[in-house]
């Protein structure tokens, strides 16, 4: 039986076709397999998975693609369910080539590692002997049939070579799974922990989970407690019932990660369900069609707080969509107006279902937000994202507590600088720990800063030879550079924050420290360190 890593990987939160692919794949090969589920990867420029990874030190490394449903292709088009879908081999090859890359980055040692790519259609028990085209081979299709004999097929296309040593081995995981903490080898068995919030979410918001049969829910907690995990489950229940979802948030780039792995569901729903996700704006848009207000050139914020939500309210008697759960996440940046317009595109007022998950602490658009009246409401009281270290931090700015069963971690950085070039050289230093020593990828490091202004002068030039971008840029050769205000909601593995304000605002700070999954640095004026030592 192969090995899964990280040992604690909890596989109920995969979809139904993913779990069954990574059972057959645990339960086939033999012991000296690693079979690495999930692993974060950005893909022309987006952040994604690769949905398994099989390691093994004499065979190489194969990457693996899985789709559930009746998969056909007709005419270079993919469908699953009758559902158009992504070429499912070009989405793995260009995912291989983006985690070379990240190995070349890391300066990881590749001679004798054998990388290669496959398909799993766990749903279909056959497929034509002449494949689907150059790009997906049948010898690198696992159908439902080849899965039970997983071994067998492997042989189609792994040949043996001489076995990598086990440290190029640990490398390899602690690349494909940057949040991994430990790895601990006993003999030919390899053991890792998680710090994400996988395991100890289920664990600790799997009752929670059950809460949606209610029709209006209010969940208050801090960053890193769990909402928008419970908010994005909630969702997934309701597409596998085939409701019409609808799911909001406030940041553009939260939705537009949201949306993704919402979508993925929906693919493999039988009968595709209606499902809408985005930022709040996105969202009214699409909803309005033809009646979206134009945007004036001297547009203000007053605009921007209800021009969209007065048309929602003005034109919904000449709108057809409509929707029987509405999911609102990071409630605390909407107003009123627009929960009260989303409200109106429920099918039915009554039975249909709203939630909305909110931390008033984290209000950084606007006014003080008022929480909903007459909601069933939980508290969520426990930080699962940070490690103890980083909590220990965000605590003190308004965070919630650490799980007693979290990761200490490493120490959080704190450097004092004066100038921009001083803040280069900190920024620099942070990165070499984050990617040097701990291993992480450049794609899971992020650098945080208050303003816009600050973002452009540290775009303006490489740190180092390490080149920063924009979000919208994001590669695995990379490290983002990015505004608090437009990363709230997302994270990464390492952190490194940057402001140099004499009067640092607290709240962004908060915002900004929470990201940080494994590794937090904070660099910047003398105030800001004192607010975070405080």
């Amino acid at each position: 039986m192969a090995q899964l890593f990280p040992t604690d990987f909890e596989i109920a939160q995969l979809e139904p076709s993913e779990q069954r692919v990574l059972t057959s794949f645990l339960e086939q090969l033999e012991d000296s397999w690693i079979v690495v589920p999930n692993i974060p990867i950005t893909v022309d420029h987006q952040d994604t998975e690769i949905d398994i990874a099989l390691v093994s030190p004499d065979r190489g490394i194969v990457l693996v693609e899985v789709k559930g449903g009746i998969i056909t292709v007709s005419e270079g088009q993919w469908k699953s369910n009758h559902n158009k879908i992504k070429n499912p081999a070009q989405q793995v090859l260009k995912a291989k080539y983006q985690l070379i890359k990240r190995l070349n980055g890391i300066k990881l040692n590749l001679d004798g590692i054998f990388i290669t790519h496959a398909v799993a259609f766990p749903d279909i028990v056959d497929f034509p002997a002449e494949g689907a085209g150059t790009d997906c081979p049948r010898n690198i299709v696992f159908t439902s049939t080849d899965l039970l004999r997983a071994d067998l097929a492997l042989n189609h296309f792994l040949r043996e070579h001489g076995p990598v040593p086990q440290e190029r081995i640990n490398a390899v995981l602690r690349a494909l799974r940057p949040d991994i903490t430990d790895i601990q080898v006993d003999g030919r068995y390899v053991k890792g922990t998680s710090q994400r919030i996988t395991k100890v979410s289920y664990d600790r918001l799997g009752p929670s989970i059950g809460l949606d049969e209610n029709l209006r829910i209010f969940v208050r907690g801090a960053a890193g407690t769990g909402k928008t995990f419970l908010a994005s489950r909630w969702a997934t229940r309701a597409i596998r019932r085939g409701e019409r979802t609808l799911f909001v948030c406030y940041n553009r780039f939260l939705g537009e990660e949201i949306a993704r792995r919402l979508d993925a569901t929906a693919d493999e729903q039988e009968n595709l369900p209606d499902l809408r996700v985005g930022s709040f704006h996105s969202v009214a848009n699409g909803i309005l069609g033809t009646y979206a207000p134009a945007v004036p050139s001297s547009a203000g914020q007053e605009f921007w707080d209800t021009a969209h939500a007065m048309a929602l309210i003005e034109n919904k008697q000449f709108i057809t969509e409509r929707y029987d759960t509405i999911i609102i996440d990071e409630g605390q940046d909407f107003k009123a107006l627009w929960v009260e317009a989303l409200e109106g595109f429920l099918e039915d007022p009554e039975n249909g279902r709203l939630y909305v998950a909110a931390d008033e602490k984290q209000t950084i658009f606007g006014d003080e937000w008022v929480a909903p009246k007459g909601y069933t409401t939980m508290t969520l009281t426990k930080n699962i994202r940070n490690t103890r270290r980083i909590s220990s931090v965000v605590q003190q700015l308004g965070g919630a507590e650490a799980m007693d069963t979290s990761p200490s971690g490493p120490d959080v950085t704190v450097q004092r600088v004066g100038g921009i070039k001083e803040a280069r050289k900190a920024i620099a230093k942070a990165i070499n720990k984050a990617v040097a020593e701990m291993g992480i990828p450049y794609s899971q490091v992020i650098v945080l800063v208050p303003h816009r202004s600050d973002r452009d002068e540290l775009l303006a030039e490489p740190i180092g030879d390490i080149s920063l971008c924009r979000w919208a840029d994001r590669d695995e050769d990379n490290i983002v550079c990015e505004t608090i205000h437009s990363t709230k909601g997302l994270e990464r593995s390492a952190v490194i924050l940057v402001n140099r304000d004499e009067e640092p605002d607290a709240t962004l700070t908060y915002v900004g420290a929470s990201r940080a999954v494994a590794y937090l640095a904070i660099v910047g004026s003398q105030a800001l360190i004192d607010l975070v030592s405080a």
